[in-house]
């Protein structure tokens, strides 16, 4: 007989602030640093694996979100449960950053601007873009 809990993952982010949660207790992630802050959880109990956090990185005279996030996010495998928070401006998105948030179901992130802008998100490794919970603002 399979049991199923349902829980709540949420991702903060802000100017000073990033967050994690599960079902309103922040999960143990320790210093979020500005930028991207990410944990990967288990796809069937909810459980974080593990978390890690990408400090802004310059690339031919921009700010950009670092390509090590997508080599993250390219090897986890399908059905990782993955949350963003944000703290502060992660940079600009490189084509190669931007298909990573869409192999975990962002839809939001080519209207992405470059200066200000917080990404908070909870997707699905392998989902269709569209159905992560997203929030981006600038």
């Amino acid at each position: 007989m399979t049991t199923t809990k349902e829980i709540t993952i949420t991702a903060t982010s802000g100017t000073n602030k990033a967050q994690i949660s599960v079902d309103g207790n922040e999960i143990g992630f320790g210093n979020y640093s500005t930028g991207i802050n990410l944990a990967v959880f288990e796809e069937t109990t909810g459980k974080p694996l593990f978390s890690t956090n990408f400090a802004r990185c310059k690339y031919q005279g921009y700010t950009v979100i670092p390509e090590a996030f997508a080599d993250l996010i390219d090897t986890r495998p399908e059905g990782r449960i993955v949350a963003v928070a944000v703290k502060g401006d992660p940079g600009y998105a490189t084509a190669i950053a931007k298909a990573a948030f869409k192999s975990i179901g962002s839809s939001d992130i080519d209207q992405l601007p470059y200066g200000g802008q917080l990404i908070a998100l909870v997707g699905i490794k392998g989902h269709d873009q569209g159905t992560a919970h997203e929030s981006i603002s600038w």
